[in-house]
């Protein structure tokens, strides 16, 4: 019974583990892309944009930074 549960409480640790360490990674792709597209504007002579909306509906906000 007790097996069972150190077991299940074991398999449910190394997925959270896991899933850590993909998100870790993800932010290092993310930065590393940052990094690559903000060079790649800056040479081409092009400010570098953020844009993003977030809406429900028929109502929206927009958000854009150039910088």
């Amino acid at each position: 019974m007790f097996r069972d549960y150190i077991k299940r409480s074991d398999t449910a640790f190394r997925r959270a583990q896991n899933q850590v360490g993909l998100l870790l990674a993800n932010h290092v792709l993310s930065a590393v892309d940052a990094l690559i597209s903000a060079r790649m504007s800056a040479a081409a002579g092009r400010a570098a944009q953020m844009q993003t909306s977030v809406g429900l509906g028929t109502t929206q906000v927009r958000f854009s930074i150039s910088f």
